[in-house]
């Protein structure tokens, strides 16, 4: 994905880019226990099996706000709720 910097032009861009970034880098933490610690309480919970499942949510709001697109933050949330639902059945 490459940002053009010119295209941030208002408060939601920028905005959005930082709640884009902040979701990335709290979507790969979310993998982080499961990785390396599978045995852990956290690792077997539903909440932290769930994690991976939710946090994108983050990312795609920020993706939203930058693009000021908001069918796509819509879209988003439908999308990370049949994404989950799947998740807790699988539990």
């Amino acid at each position: 994905m490459v940002i053009h910097t010119k295209r941030l032009k208002n408060a939601w861009n920028k905005v959005g880019l930082a709640v884009y970034v902040f979701g990335t880098l709290v979507y790969f933490a979310s993998w982080l226990p499961l990785l390396l610690a599978p045995a852990s309480a956290w690792s077997q919970s539903a909440t932290g099996l769930l994690a991976p499942r939710l946090t994108p949510i983050i990312s795609f709001v920020g993706i939203a706000l930058v693009c000021y697109a908001w069918p796509y933050g819509v879209l988003s949330v439908v999308f990370i709720f049949f994404h989950t639902w799947h998740g807790i059945q699988n539990l």
